[in-house]
């Protein structure tokens, strides 16, 4: 029957997943172990598989939830493998909380001093102190100002004011894809997404900026006056240009914000402008210097469960356009699959070798090389750059 059929997917589906993690196949065990538990989530040993992947890729949110979920269920024959592996997880995690909380209250203390920094408090933060001279001085400065009796700076969404529906999506594209270079390049060499991608970090584009929409929904960044669309912004970020790139697939710095838009200057926000990087900080809750460091737990954990979006299930994608929509973007993207990386399929043999799929032409070995020298392997120079390191040799 349709029961015993639901059955014997959980165990082929589990039973795979095993064999995905001793072949250290990390991204595959987890969505096969995921595919079981959405027919049985009480099944502990798909909950345990998971979590191993989820630690292996660097999801720990991810683990602690499964581990602690296998915990509570009591399946004796899992409970003592999965409290040994929440046991440093936990011993992690309490030291973090406290550095976090030092790090709030000298936080709170330079906002008192009206010395707060916008790298370390945020645009909300230590740029309102300076501002004003005191707590809530970025409140009270607005509250002088004419424009504070017709645009709210402080409102999360208020960058979307005056911005027409395919202006706003183009924005946010941009919001995130500043971050980016941003946490490069002042965030202590932090790549994620695109950079992270193409330095071989792993990870995918698609569930970066999953993560970064996911967190912007949280904090209350999307407008919800009706002039929005997930689906037309993912096909947006996901849609080529002549030269076969996707917005997501180029770099976009200060520079290019300023040609684009005008100008780039976080305290705009003062006097009713926007800001790219006073919105991301929104997003994360944190500024560029701080990156992950200065994310919420919550957030951390959100931003975990993004990055393995191929484990995730459908309710995970419902506010923020649906599964359907984020497939066809990871399509777009040439992140379908498991994790396999553009270019490759799922049949592709499983000793590869780097060189034959590199995002942007380029070996491992040279992406670094570009790197050490502060060129981004997206950059269009990137490949004259190369030749000139290599003595003229073309590429």
């Amino acid at each position: 029957g349709a029961g015993e059929q639901r059955e014997e997917r959980v165990k082929l589906c589990s039973n795979a997943a095993e064999c995905c993690l001793k072949l250290e196949r990390w991204h595959e065990a987890a969505v096969l172990a995921a595919d079981a538990l959405r027919d049985d989530a009480a099944h502990a040993k798909s909950r345990l598989r998971r979590a191993k992947a989820a630690l292996e890729l660097g999801r720990r949110e991810a683990a602690r939830e499964d581990l602690e979920a296998i915990v509570k269920q009591g399946d004796s024959a899992q409970v003592k493998v999965a409290a040994g592996l929440l046991r440093p997880i936990r011993e992690e995690m309490k030291i973090e909380r406290e550095a976090a909380k030092r790090a709030t209250t000298a936080r709170a203390a330079a906002m008192l001093r009206g010395a707060g920094s916008i790298g370390n408090a945020g645009v909300y933060g230590g740029a309102s102190a300076r501002a004003g001279g005191g707590p809530g001085g970025l409140r009270a400065a607005m509250a002088q100002t004419p424009s504070a009796r017709k645009f709210d700076a402080l409102a999360p969404d208020s960058w979307a004011n005056g911005l027409a529906r395919k202006a706003r999506h183009d924005w946010f594209i941009d919001c995130y894809r500043m971050r980016l270079d941003d946490d490069y390049a002042w965030g202590g060499c932090y790549l994620h997404g695109l950079y992270g991608k193409s330095a071989g970090q792993g990870g995918s584009i698609t569930g970066d900026f999953l993560g970064f929409c996911k967190l912007a929904v949280r904090h209350g960044v999307t407008p919800q006056d009706g002039a929005w669309s997930w689906a037309e912004l993912l096909q947006r970020a996901g849609g080529k240009d002549e030269h076969g790139r996707a917005p997501l697939q180029c770099a976009f710095e200060k520079s290019d914000a300023k040609e684009k838009y005008g100008s780039e200057n976080v305290f705009s926000v003062m006097t009713g402008g926007r800001s790219l990087r006073a919105t991301a900080e929104v997003v994360f809750g944190s500024g560029t210097q701080e990156s992950l460091m200065g994310m919420s737990p919550p957030c951390r954990a959100l931003f975990d469960r993004a990055a393995a979006f191929e484990a995730q299930e459908d309710e995970f994608y419902a506010e923020v356009g649906g599964r359907e929509a984020w497939e066809g973007l990871a399509s777009d993207l040439g992140e379908v699959g498991l994790g396999n990386g553009p270019g490759c399929s799922d049949d592709d043999d499983d000793d590869f070798d780097r060189e034959d799929f590199g995002s942007y032409g380029f070996t491992e070995e040279e992406e670094e090389e570009l790197l050490s020298q502060g060129v981004k392997p997206w950059d269009d120079d990137a490949h004259n750059v190369l030749a000139a390191l290599r003595g003229g040799q073309e590429y």
